[in-house]
């Protein structure tokens, strides 16, 4: 499972595989035991500018990933929110409840009137 996650080692990207780290664009780099790997997050992808390569392979490789990273939504900071602590992007939004508890359900949330909302993590 871990060779169609992406992970991230001293800022080199690319999918883990039998002891290496292979990038998108082919290249392997041998991974000694000591090393440290972490599992990138969608903004390191983002932010190495190659998170659009990394879409591309898996779509043309038809890799199915096991928890969802590289099609995950991110939000970045525009111009105006950049050094400040608050974003008021989406204040006076109005959502549509049985939409937002069927996009939940549909993402293994349940929603309860006395407990709230909760995570199905089985």
């Amino acid at each position: 499972m871990l060779d169609t996650s992406f992970s991230n080692l001293k800022n080199n990207l690319g999918y883990y595989s039998d002891g290496t780290l292979v990038t998108v664009n082919g290249e392997i780099l041998e991974l000694e035991e000591s090393q440290v790997l972490k599992i990138a997050h969608a903004l390191d992808l983002y932010n190495s500018g190659k998170w659009s390569e990394y879409q591309q392979d898996l779509f043309t490789k038809q890799i199915k990933q096991p928890f969802k990273q590289i099609f995950r939504e991110i939000y970045i900071k525009t111009q105006d929110e950049k050094g400040k602590e608050n974003s008021l992007r989406y204040a006076g939004h109005q959502i549509q409840p049985n939409k937002t508890v069927a996009v939940l359900k549909n993402r293994r949330w349940v929603a309860d009137y006395e407990e709230g909302l909760q995570k199905n993590l089985l």
